[in-house]
C-alpha cells in the first residue's frame, strides 16, 4: 500500500499542531481550521519577534542570540510548512530572502560566516529547508539561478562526499572542520540528517541511488548500535567516538533525532512501498515514548534537570 499524498499532508499538520500543544495560554480546537489558523499564526509571529535580520546589526537569515545558525534553518523549514498548510504569505518574503542568504558561495550551505564553527549536524538542517522549499513548490528563484532541489542536493552532496570509512567502519564525523570540538565524535543527527535527505530527495527526484545511500546509512547506524533495534523499543541514541572505534556509546537521546529517523523510514517506506520501512516507522514511532510525560512532551535528556541550553 501506498501512502497518500493527504496522508503525509495529516501527518504533517499533526507534527505542526504539536508545536501549539507545547504552547502556553492558546485556545486550540484540532477540528476548526480557523482555530488551528489563529493558534499557529500567533504562534509564528511569536517565533518572528525572535528574527533581527532586518535590523541594524542584523544577519539576514539568523535569529537573535542565543539562538544558533541551525536553529534558524530549521525554523526556516517550519516556517514554510505554516506558509504552504495555512496558505499565508506574510512572512514569504523574509524566508526566501533567508534562505539565499546563507546559501554560501558554493549553493550548499556553507557561508564563510560560518566556516569556524558549521558542524555535519547544522549544514543538514539548512539542507532540510531547502528541501521543504521544493516538495512544497515554495517560490524558486529566478530560472538563471540555482534552484531549491539545487541547493538541497549540493547539502546531499557534500555531507556523502565526508563519509569517513577510515575510522568506525564508516559514518559522518560531527564536525565538518578539525579544529572545532567534537571532530572525533560521529553523532547520530549528522547520520541521519543525511539517511533523511537521501530518502526525500529520491522520494523528490524517483533516483534509487539516494536510497542507496539512505540504505548505507541505516545500516551503518545499526550495525554500529547507535540504532537499537530491540523487541518492543526502538532507540537512537547521540553518538559514539572515533578513539575506541565508536564501540563507547553515549546513550542519550534526543527528540531530533528520532524525529528526523521516523520521517526518514517513512519517506523511504512512501517511495519503496517496501515493508521494512514500514516496521521501522511504527518501531521507532513506539519507542518515541520515553519522549513522553504524562501525554506531554519533553526533552527527556534535559529538561529533568534543568540542565540544557537553545
Amino acid at each position: 500500500m501506498k501512502v497518500t499524498t493527504s496522508a503525509i499532508t495529516s501527518i504533517s499538520t499533526s507534527i505542526l499542531l504539536l508545536f501549539t500543544t507545547l504552547t502556553n495560554a492558546i485556545d486550540l480546537d484540532i477540528t476548526s481550521f480557523d482555530s488551528i489558523y489563529a493558534a499557529t499564526r500567533l504562534i509564528s509571529s511569536g517565533l518572528m519577534d525572535y528574527y533581527w535580520g532586518y535590523k541594524p546589526g542584523g544577519t539576514i537569515g539568523m535569529f537573535t542570540n542565543p539562538y544558533y545558525w541551525w536553529e534558524a534553518g530549521g525554523a526556516w523549514g517550519t516556517m514554510i510548512d505554516y506558509w504552504y498548510f495555512m496558505q499565508n504569505d506574510t512572512y514569504a518574503d523574509v524566508i526566501y530572502e533567508s534562505l539565499l542568504y546563507q546559501t554560501g558561495d558554493d549553493y550548499n550551505y556553507m557561508p564563510l560566516n560560518q566556516t569556524t564553527t558549521e558542524g555535519n549536524d547544522d549544514q543538514v538542517f539548512w539542507g532540510i529547508a531547502a528541501m521543504q522549499a521544493a516538495e512544497r513548490n515554495f517560490t524558486n528563484p529566478p530560472e538563471k539561478k540555482e534552484q531549491w532541489l539545487y541547493l538541497a542536493q549540493g547539502v546531499f552532496n557534500t555531507m556523502a562526499w565526508r563519509w569517513d570509512d577510515d575510522t568506525c567502519g564508516g559514518g559522518l564525523r560531527w564536525q565538518i572542520f578539525r579544529w572545532n570540538a567534537g571532530y572525533d565524535y560521529k553523532n547520530s543527527v549528522s547520520n541521519i540528517g543525511l539517511f533523511h535527505m537521501g530518502a526525500r530527495l529520491a522520494r523528490f527526484t524517483g533516483n534509487d541511488s539516494y536510497v542507496d545511500w539512505s540504505e548505507k546509512v541505516y545500516d551503518w547506524l545499526n550495525d554500529t548500535g547507535l540504532v537499537s533495534e530491540g523487541e518492543d523499543w526502538w532507540f537512537v541514541y547521540d553518538g559514539a567516538g572515533v578513539e575506541t572505534n565508536c564501540t563507547t556509546i553515549s546513550k542519550l537521546q534526543w527528540t531530533y533525532n528520532v524525529g528526523l529517523i521516523i520521517s526518514g523510514c517513512a519517506y523511504l517506506y512512501n517511495y519503496t512501498e517496501d515493508e521494512r520501512w514500514l516496521e521501522k516507522t511504527e518501531k521507532f514511532i513506539h519507542g518515541a515514548q520515553v519522549f513522553l510525560n504524562h501525554s506531554v512532551a519533553y526533552e527527556a535528556a534535559c529538561q529533568p534537570s534543568g540542565n540544557y541550553q537553545s
